[in-house]
């Protein structure tokens, strides 16, 4: 990441700014974002806090912005992330495995958009988009777990878990393309010049989740006083001028080249029923309600469809996803409705976290 003076390391607020005692701030002194990373949970167990020859040794960055995050007002939330200013030549402006790409942020709003990223966990993966705007909530840890088994795994309820909720996310699948601890991992589209599409946030069983990269920045930008537009992803590997072509997963599971600037009609459809759909008395009324927490697109199927996202709970004894589904249309403007629940991504077990001493 730059602002045009100066290059940031970007990754996840739960990664690059968990502490011993709690999520740090913007205003916390600068704390060291050391690489490779000094992971608690692994064996052989290391000590708590590193020494300090370890973390002199291996600094490549200094903690500097971070999205606050807000678990008594959910509806305050924007995107778990934080930004590191490098050290001048302990970071190099290219991903591992990953071809030349461009810093210009990509819309994935095609069925099928193929992606790739590299991640600390996994390595190189490629999946695709299946649903975008939609949001999620987070089991998050509020400080870096201290509890060990003797098999080294993690007590979970040692780091004082708390729920809440986030806001848009692009859903990737299968549930492989990332691991627990990717966390912070560039998003990339796939094609003759790659373009950033989000940063890996979480995973469960069946998806991935994805904080889309235009939300994430001006998040920072607002977090940390920049101006508006100012933030961009450095270009990796010299970069290269995007084409406008990106390869998408068929329905029978094929890909093709397709031009990534022209939506699919459904797509189109979609998009454009979306902010009508967003002020009919039935949505304002759920929304008001606390019923339901949002309205994305679902990509996964054709044709496009127009997904509202409840919360995990009940409104007068009846479960929130069929109280939204008594109230709302099956379609809106010729696009398919459907409920969903949301989605909960337990993020206290993920291992890459920055031991970052006081």
């Amino acid at each position: 990441m730059t602002n045009g003076t100066t290059q940031y390391i970007l990754g996840a607020a739960h990664v690059l700014a968990l502490g011993p005692t709690g999520l740090l701030t913007s205003s916390s002194p600068a704390q060291p974002v050391i690489q490779p990373s000094y992971d608690h949970s692994e064996p052989p167990l290391p000590s708590c806090p590193p020494p300090p020859s370890y973390v002199t040794t291996l600094q490549v960055a200094s903690l500097g912005t971070v999205v606050p995050i807000d678990f008594t007002n959910p509806a305050q939330n924007t995107y778990d992330a934080a930004l590191a200013p490098i050290i001048p030549g302990k970071v190099k402006s290219e991903i591992y495995t990953l071809p030349p790409f461009s810093g210009a942020p990509m819309s994935p709003v095609n069925v099928g958009l193929k992606v790739q990223k590299m991640g600390a966990a996994s390595g190189f993966k490629t999946g695709r988009v299946t649903r975008i705007n939609r949001p999620v909530e987070y089991k998050m840890c509020t400080r870096i777990p201290t509890k060990v088994r003797s098999d080294f795994s993690v007590v979970a309820s040692s780091c004082e878990p708390m729920t809440t909720r986030f806001a848009n996310h692009i859903i990737v699948k299968p549930s492989d393309f990332a691991k627990k601890g990717d966390s912070g991992a560039l998003v990339l589209s796939r094609g003759p010049c790659p373009q950033p599409v989000g940063m890996v946030v979480g995973k469960d069983s069946e998806r991935v989740y994805v904080a889309p990269i235009s939300g994430v920045l001006q998040s920072l930008e607002l977090a940390g006083g920049f101006s508006s537009n100012s933030l961009s992803v450095v270009p990796g590997k010299g970069g290269c001028t995007p084409t406008g072509e990106v390869e998408v997963v068929l329905a029978n599971g094929s890909t093709q080249m397709v031009d990534g600037t022209v939506p699919d009609l459904d797509v189109l459809r979609a998009m454009n029923a979306l902010p009508h759909f967003l002020t009919t008395w039935q949505v304002l009324v759920l929304m008001f309600q606390g019923v339901v927490v949002g309205v994305g697109i679902d990509l996964s199927d054709h044709p496009a469809a127009l997904d509202v996202t409840a919360d995990n709970g009940t409104f007068n004894g009846v479960s929130n996803v069929s109280y939204a589904q008594s109230l709302l249309p099956s379609s809106f403007e010729g696009v398919p409705v459907q409920v969903t629940k949301i989605d909960t991504v337990d993020l206290t077990t993920d291992g890459s976290v920055y031991i970052l001493p006081n």
